[in-house]
């Protein structure tokens, strides 16, 4: 995948995806949360594209599969969890709750 001006990617793998360097998830979020006046955002992934949409999250979490947890990737705000599969999607979604419940 050659560098092209403007553009941004992820390292190849089984996805290669490019997109114009300023249309991220982690925009998007905080656009989302502009707009809507969000005192609180939440967020979980397990894509190298999720990066920057945990990072910019007030609260995030990290299933314990994918390329996230594969490359053992960490940040102070985000929690990586051993669970994997649906029982992670069942544990986020509890977490994404109690964080919720605690912020309102």
């Amino acid at each position: 995948m050659g560098r092209e001006p403007g553009l941004d990617g992820v390292p190849p793998g089984p996805q290669a995806l490019r997109r114009p360097k300023p249309l991220t998830k982690s925009a998007a979020v905080r656009e989302v949360a502009r707009r809507t006046g969000a005192g609180l955002t939440l967020a979980a992934g397990d894509s190298l594209l999720d990066a920057d949409l945990l990072l910019a999250a007030d609260r995030g979490w990290r299933p314990g599969h994918g390329e996230l947890a594969d490359a053992g990737w960490t940040a102070p705000a985000i929690s990586a969890l051993p669970e994997r599969g649906v029982l992670a999607g069942e544990r986020i979604l509890r977490e994404f709750l109690r964080a919720a419940r605690s912020s309102g």
